[in-house]
C-alpha cells in the first residue's frame, strides 16, 4: 500500500504513508486537525441525557413509593438503579473545570 515518489529518476522508494494502528495515527504524518469533540457542543445530547437519566431517577422513585404503598419490599436493584442515575445525572451536569 505504499506509493512511489514521482520525483526520484530511476530510484522507486516508497513514499511514507499513513500509519494507523487501533485508531492511531502515526504522529510523523500526522496531518490531521484534532477538533472539539461533537458531544462537547451539542445541546441536544445534553438534553437527550439528561432526560433519560432524570426519567430512570423519577421512576426508581416512584417505583419505590409504590411498592412501599403497597406493601411490598423494595428491591436492592431498585434502590441501585436510582442512585446510579442520580450519580450520573451529577456527573453530567458538574462543571468539568477545576478552579
Amino acid at each position: 500500500m505504499s506509493e512511489v515518489n514521482e520525483d526520484q529518476q530511476g530510484d522507486a522508494s516508497p513514499a511514507p504513508t499513513r500509519l494507523v494502528h487501533w485508531g492511531i495515527v502515526d504522529p510523523v504524518v500526522n496531518d490531521y486537525e484534532f477538533g472539539t469533540p461533537i458531544y462537547k457542543t451539542d445541546k441536544l445530547f445534553y438534553r437527550v441525557v439528561v432526560f433519560s437519566f432524570s426519567g430512570v431517577a423519577v421512576g426508581a422513585l416512584i417505583g419505590g413509593i409504590a411498592l412501599t404503598m403497597t406493601g411490598h419490599e423494595i428491591h436492592d436493584s431498585l434502590v441501585a438503579l436510582g442512585s446510579a442515575s442520580v450519580g450520573a445525572l451529577a456527573g453530567v451536569l458538574a462543571d468539568g473545570r477545576s478552579t
